[in-house]
Order: structure tokens, then C-alpha cells, then sequence
């Protein structure tokens, strides 16, 4: 992103009838002649000027979204959602450990001579297994320390070198000491129904390795991927670039029936038997499901269990491509046939 725009100048004119021999002969830029009953020649000088669609942002301890505009990219302070989390997760566990570990021991990088410390940790899971309501806790939680600021882009909004440039140059810093840099679904990756997008690209990986020195505040990355498979052998074949690779699963057994007393709390009316039943019939849920599961039996004024059985039936049909009928809706939809089976 440029700094600077080129203008011309007017320089100087010179009128013909003034013009002798001998009259010096000034270079310029550009020069034109204007005919008339005075004609004159007219000389502009090509000059560079900061560019007055510039924006300098003072940087403060927070939560910011990281968006494009026709002025370059902005920093809009966010609140982020009021989620509803549960913190059984061994993956959330860790996560908070190593970041924790990293900002407590900075004093590892200046023994080594580590001028601009980082750390990348890569976030891999199914779609609906909790990757934004992880971020959005941790998040809230690092936001509230003193002087860490929270920087959270769409890797499919924001280039890379576009970033830097904002890094770099367009932001003031010095209210910061320490950020944690959130980058969401890089590379695309597979989704529920198997379509790839496009890899990583190559400014990325210069990026992660810092090439250009923009980490000179400790950054603490943390970026996220519906699946890491095609991205691993670029992503985390050396050190520096993704130094962690952590798997968010679906929930076991125990957590799906702690998530389904998390959601309906005081509406919660499945007794032992049916909380057995509803652990072989959700062992390929999600929390997102989990949370349908409640949801959809409130709206519909259905059990739990049978809630669960009409979205286990549909989860098999999506992962067969929907080849018996096409479903009633888009998202955890039946058809007749559902109830019939």
C-alpha cells in the first residue's frame, strides 16, 4: 500500500514575446503551449505528497475487527458475542496454557536474541465444533488485561501484505504490549459437503515468517481452519509458522449430555434411560447440533430424543450426499420420509 501520491505542480510560464535569445530553458515535467493572442509556454513539476487517504490509528488494548475500505483497512473496536460456552475442552485447556506460557516467558526469546517474539497455533475442527465460540472467550479474556489487544481479520477480505501494511505503518503502538493476532479460516479448507477452496498463498507464508519485521510487539497468532489437511505440509513444515496444531472434537458422550444440560439448564427432562439412548444417538454431533437439539424441541414443543433422532437422520443423509430424497430445508431439514424410517 502506498504512502504517497504523485501530483503535478505548476512551476513557472513563460510568455513567447519574452522570449529572446540567450533566455534560459528551465527542465520540466510536463510543458505545454498555450497559443492565443499572448501565447505562453507553461512548465509543472512532478511531485510526491503523503496521501491524504492515510489513516493513522492509535492502537489501544481491546478488540478489534480488522476491515477493508476504499481509505485502506480500518480497525473497528468490537464487543464480542455473548456466547454460551462450557469449558470442558482439554483443546481450550491448552490453548489458554500456551498463550499464557508464551506472554510469562518472553525472557526465552531476549536470552536468544529474538528481537520481535511470535508464536503461531493452528485451530482445525469440522464445521460446528466450536472454533468461533472458543475465539470469542478468549478473546474477552485476553481484552481484559492491561495492555493486550485483541486483532481478528477474515483471511478472505484482508491480504496478507495489505496487513502488513497496516502493521507497519498505519498504526501507533505504543499503548500496546502485546497482541494476539486471530486470523479465520485461512486457506478455505473442506467444508460439510467436501468442497475445497483455495490454498494458502505464498504472501501468507512470508508473512507467518516475518520476513518484513512486522511482529515487534510479542504476537501471539491463532488462526483457523475447517480442515488442516491440505494445508499442514505448507503451514507447519518448519518451525515459526504454525509451532502448534490443535483439533477441536466433537464432544464424547459424558460432555454431549453436559452440553445438552448446558443449553436447557432448568428445562432439562431426560432421565437415565434416555440419556443413554441419546449418547449412542449423538456420536457424531457437534455442539452446534447439541444446541439444535434443545432448540428445536423447545420450538417445536418435541422431546429431546426425538428431536435428536429426526437430526440423526439428516446427518446421514448429508454425508450421503442426500441421495434418497432432497430434505425440506436447508440446515438439519427432514422430509416425510424421515418420520416414516
Amino acid at each position: 500500500m502506498s504512502n504517497t501520491k504523485k501530483i503535478f505542480k505548476f512551476a513557472r510560464k513563460v510568455t513567447l514575446e519574452d522570449f529572446q535569445a540567450g533566455s534560459p530553458i528551465f527542465s520540466a515535467d510536463y510543458t505545454f503551449i498555450q497559443e492565443g493572442a499572448t501565447p505562453a509556454i507553461y512548465q509543472c513539476d512532478l511531485v510526491e505528497e503523503p496521501d491524504e487517504k492515510q489513516i493513522t490509528f492509535e492502537m489501544k488494548p481491546g478488540i478489534f475487527k480488522l476491515e477493508p475500505t476504499n481509505a485502506g483497512l480500518v480497525a473497528t473496536p468490537i464487543e464480542t458475542q455473548k456466547v454460551e460456552f462450557l469449558e470442558t475442552s482439554k483443546a481450550y485447556e491448552e490453548i489458554i496454557y500456551q498463550i499464557d506460557a508464551f506472554f510469562k516467558n518472553l525472557h526465552v526469546y531476549e536470552k536468544l536474541g529474538i528481537t520481535h517474539p511470535k508464536r503461531g497455533m493452528l485451530l482445525h475442527s469440522a464445521p460446528g465444533v466450536g472454533k468461533s465460540a472458543t475465539l470469542s472467550r478468549i478473546s474477552e479474556l485476553y481484552a481484559k488485561e492491561k495492555k493486550c489487544c485483541v486483532l481478528i481479520w477474515g483471511s478472505d477480505l484482508v491480504r496478507p501484505d495489505d496487513l502488513e501494511g497496516f502493521l507497519t505503518k498505519n498504526c501507533d503502538w505504543s499503548a500496546v504490549d502485546k497482541l494476539i493476532l486471530i486470523m479465520e479460516d485461512i486457506g478455505g479448507g473442506n467444508d460439510i459437503y467436501g468442497s475445497q477452496h483455495a490454498k494458502v498463498p505464498a504472501s501468507l507464508l512470508n508473512f507467518l515468517d516475518g520476513i518484513n519485521n512486522v511482529f515487534f510487539k510479542p504476537t501471539f497468532i491463532i488462526s483457523t481452519t475447517n480442515n488442516a489437511d491440505a494445508l499442514l505440509d505448507s503451514l507447519t513444515s518448519r518451525p515459526g509458522r504454525f509451532d502448534a496444531v490443535i483439533e477441536l472434537k466433537t464432544p464424547n458422550a459424558t460432555d454431549r449430555i453436559r452440553f445438552l444440560k448446558f443449553f436447557a439448564k432448568e428445562d432439562y427432562n431426560l432421565d437415565d434411560g434416555d440419556e443413554e439412548e441419546m449418547k449412542d444417538l449423538t456420536e457424531s454431533f457437534s455442539v452446534a447440533h447439541l444446541k439444535e437439539v434443545f432448540f428445536r424441541a423447545m420450538l417445536l414443543e418435541r422431546s429431546m430424543l426425538e428431536t435428536a433422532k429426526e437430526i440423526s437422520i439428516h446427518i446421514k443423509k448429508v454425508k450421503t450426499g442426500l441421495s434418497k430424497k432432497p430434505v425440506a430445508s436447508v440446515g438439519f431439514g427432514a422430509s416425510d420420509d424421515d418420520f416414516n424410517d
